[in-house]
């Protein structure tokens, strides 16, 4: 059996690992920022990995950074990103 710990309103850490390495994989194989970013929020389960996903592409179409939009988010993503 396997543990799974979510925080109200933050995505587990698999869900958070699997963000990553997709999005990591999309991005080394050209897929523009935004559209691995909205194939990434269709994937997930997680409603709050969602959400943050969600604003980021907002932040980002606004002109802002990958870096920027996800720091807005540090609850989620932590200092890590």
């Amino acid at each position: 059996l396997g543990l799974r710990i979510e925080l109200p309103n933050r995505p587990s850490l698999s869900d958070l690992a699997l963000f990553t390495r997709n999005l990591a994989t999309m991005l080394d194989a050209g897929t523009p920022i935004t559209e691995a970013l909205a194939s990434l929020r269709e994937q997930t389960t997680s409603q709050a990995l969602r959400d943050a996903i969600r604003a980021m592409l907002f932040d980002i179409e606004s002109g802002q950074t990958l870096t920027a939009a996800m720091r807005a988010h540090e609850r989620i993503f932590g200092p890590l990103y």
